[in-house]
């Protein structure tokens, strides 16, 4: 019985935290912007971070940012203006230039008129 009872205390008994400490948290700006972060993951995903991910998301965000307080705070602004669940390096390498057209004639597609509507209003059957 006792040993039953020992294997389904560990389904009950909660895992206990662990501190949570790395080098950026020792700057007052990241500082707010990771409990900003942390407050977005609740609010947006649903998602509570506890202490072992946190620690390990700090030492993932540590590593991309190369202890850089001010990049990593630019990559949890730009993972969540992007609404999304993790954060990541960044590249900002100029976009590649797109081939330039030398074809100076047009395309012109005519729908054929069985294809063709009146314009409707933007929102025209979207609400009562």
């Amino acid at each position: 019985m006792q040993s039953s009872l020992n294997e389904m205390d560990k389904f009950i008994t909660p895992v206990k935290s662990i501190d949570v400490k790395s080098p950026l948290l020792s700057d007052a700006g990241f500082r707010a912007g990771w409990n900003f972060w942390k407050e977005y993951l609740h609010e947006q995903h649903g998602i509570f971070m506890r202490s072992r991910a946190e620690l390990m998301s700090l030492k993932r965000l540590m590593d991309i940012s190369e202890n850089n307080a001010a990049i990593a705070i630019y990559y949890l602004e730009f993972a969540i203006s992007r609404m999304k669940k993790n954060f990541y390096k960044v590249n900002d390498a100029p976009e590649p230039k797109k081939p330039v057209n030398t074809d100076t004639g047009k395309f012109v597609f005519k729908l054929p008129e069985k294809y063709k509507t009146k314009p409707r209003e933007a929102f025209e059957g979207l609400c009562n």
